[in-house]
């Protein structure tokens, strides 16, 4: 996942699925870098976050941080201390 600020590269699917809609798909990212992928799905109510770590380039595990509950409006922002 990269910008030169001409060409983008292809496409990663977080959800790591090809059948999931996601509501209101949101990124933000931390003062360290760390990239926040926050998104909600309509049929379980539910929000997902995924986290992208600078150092080592790679994603995180998908965290359910809402079951039954919104999915609505999903956002996350990290502090330069981690915390979310």
């Amino acid at each position: 996942m990269s910008y030169d600020g001409t060409t983008a590269s292809e496409p990663y699917n977080v959800t790591e699925s090809g059948s999931i809609k996601a509501n209101r798909p949101n990124i933000t990212v931390s003062p360290k870098g760390h990239v926040l992928a926050t998104w909600g799905v309509v049929y379980d109510r539910a929000t997902y976050l995924r986290i992208r770590d600078p150092k080592t380039k790679a994603w995180g595990e998908i965290i359910t941080v809402a079951y039954n509950y919104g999915g609505d409006e999903p956002i996350a922002q990290m502090d330069k201390n981690g915390n979310i």
